[in-house]
């Protein structure tokens, strides 16, 4: 009888050092989720600071553009195609106002 009780403590030992094991592997995949989760966090930052000096640059050269400055030709091309855009708002926004009038 000895032998069974000592087969099913040497069991349950086994099973506790299993259960803490699987616990401590899902506390150290929980960190790893919050550190991962903080990485993330950061590079959305970077990646948003990054956004905003590409809409400064974008800024910059536009002004340069509409004081009639040298810039590239592709360039160039591109403001046209915004002040086509800004000439199209204009209108829909003259459109409102005509709609509004009525």
């Amino acid at each position: 009888m000895a032998g069974f009780f000592d087969k099913v403590g040497a069991a349950a030992k086994s099973a506790a050092t299993m259960t803490g094991e699987l616990a401590k592997d899902a506390v150290e995949k929980g960190q790893d989720m919050v550190e991962i989760t903080k990485i993330n966090s950061n590079i959305k930052d970077e990646e948003k600071q990054i956004e905003e000096a590409q809409k400064s640059i974008g800024e910059i050269i536009f002004k340069r553009f509409t004081n009639n400055d040298e810039i590239d030709e592709q360039l160039r091309e591109i403001c046209d195609g915004i002040n086509a855009r800004i000439a199209t708002i204009d209108g829909l926004k003259a459109e409102i106002e005509r709609i509004k009038s009525e």
